[in-house]
């Protein structure tokens, strides 16, 4: 069983200049216009993690084959790395990248890199628990499914990082569809 307890966004950051000019555009809008430029530069995980899953969705939705996309041209890099290599690495090429809204804040200080896309349902990013039943000791998953949805730690997922970085890095949302 898939139980959602936290969700936040997917953001596209680039440089505060926006070579491509992909401000205010939609996600599949914005990877269209990379795709056509030839000459803005994006920097993927290329790690098969959730965030380059979502960015697969976004070429998709834009009408391109991501295979398509990997092999077009020295402006698309794989990074192959987790989400701050790729920040940094982005920041260092002066490209754009797909970011989750947490990581983004967190290393947001020593990048500069701003969210040039940030509107648009298909950057809704769920963190959820697999509930697994088939094991030895189901009782165990079902206990981290109710720590992750107790009252208490619900209410830890909504203030964490608000100290450090005056926003929310995540909002709860045990008990709602998803």
């Amino acid at each position: 069983a898939r139980v959602p307890f936290a969700y936040n966004y997917f953001l596209i950051v680039g440089s505060p200049d926006d070579p491509a000019g992909l401000a205010g555009m939609t996600p599949d809008e914005a990877a269209a216009t990379l795709m056509n430029s030839g000459e803005a530069v994006f920097v993927s995980r290329g790690d098969d993690s959730g965030t380059h899953g979502k960015e697969k969705a976004i070429w998709s939705a834009a009408g391109y084959d991501y295979e398509d996309v990997r092999t077009s041209g020295d402006w698309y890099v794989e990074g192959g790395s987790g989400m701050g290599p790729t920040l940094v690495m982005a920041d260092e090429m002066n490209a754009y990248t797909l970011s989750d809204m947490g990581t983004f804040i967190a290393y947001k200080s020593d990048l500069n890199l701003e969210p040039v896309v940030d509107q648009g349902d298909e950057l809704l990013n769920v963190y959820s628990v697999l509930q697994v039943t088939s094991t030895r000791s189901p009782e165990m998953s079902a206990n981290l499914v109710e720590f992750l949805t107790s009252e208490t730690v619900q209410e830890l997922i909504g203030n964490y990082g608000v100290n450090e970085y005056g926003i929310q890095l995540f909002t709860p949302c045990a008990g709602l569809d998803m």
